[in-house]
């Protein structure tokens, strides 16, 4: 049975009980786990006390898969909706025009490129025991963010669905794998923390600006 650092839940039977957030059971499926207000607290310290060079990846990454899911809502590529975003906030979007121009030029090895990033990225979140129980971990982590910028440059390529199509089987294979091997968790467990970590990096970039706007300054947190 794996080793996890105590998250304040009891376990018995095999699995962990209490109010967590739980994908798996504990012996054989390594359980991700923690209270849901823990993985909060966590993504709050996470956020708060990140220095300023992977912090910005991330913010980018996020701002890039924001864009895409604006630009997706109205039936636009995200370069297109960053300017629309831009405009609403009265930032100057006429960088917009000239990037959307060079990826055009470089769609296929652009797409490429971010295919890449985007099947790396998936295959190397971290394993569920590694996060010591709390989802919220991932966030220790850049290839979420990794894969949100890939997938980001590949909507702005138009080359979505194919792209996706051929990492696929990579994707479910390495997940397949993952299951066979008891030290690096059940397959529920893999496929929770790569989702999450996902959605966390997409929705990095506000989070960062609400908590350094309102947040209490890291050096003075208890």
């Amino acid at each position: 049975m794996v080793d996890q650092r105590g998250r304040g839940n009891e376990m018995s039977g095999g699995h962990v009980n209490g109010a967590v957030i739980q994908a798996g059971a504990v012996h054989g499926d390594v359980s991700v786990t923690a209270p849901v207000h823990e993985t909060v607290n966590t993504v709050i310290r996470e956020v708060r006390t990140m220095r300023f060079g992977p912090a910005l990846y991330r913010v980018l990454a996020s701002l890039a898969g924001c864009s895409a899911v604006y630009g997706a809502a109205h039936g636009d590529k995200p370069l297109l909706g960053a300017a629309a975003a831009c405009e609403a906030l009265g930032i100057p979007s006429g960088w917009t025009a000239p990037a959307a121009a060079w990826i055009a030029g470089r769609t296929d090895f652009l797409g490429g490129l971010a295919t890449l990033l985007v099947l790396v990225g998936l295959l190397t979140v971290p394993k569920p025991e590694a996060l010591g129980g709390d989802l919220a971990e991932t966030l220790q982590w850049r290839g979420p963010s990794s894969t949100v910028l890939g997938l980001a440059v590949l909507a702005q390529c138009g080359l979505i669905w194919q792209p996706l199509l051929n990492i696929a089987p990579f994707v479910a294979f390495g997940i397949w794998v993952a299951g066979r091997q008891e030290e690096y968790g059940s397959r529920s467990g893999r496929v929770a923390v790569a989702v999450l970590g996902v959605l966390l990096a997409l929705a990095f970039a506000p989070l960062y600006a609400f908590l350094w706007l309102f947040g209490r300054d890291a050096n003075r947190a208890a």
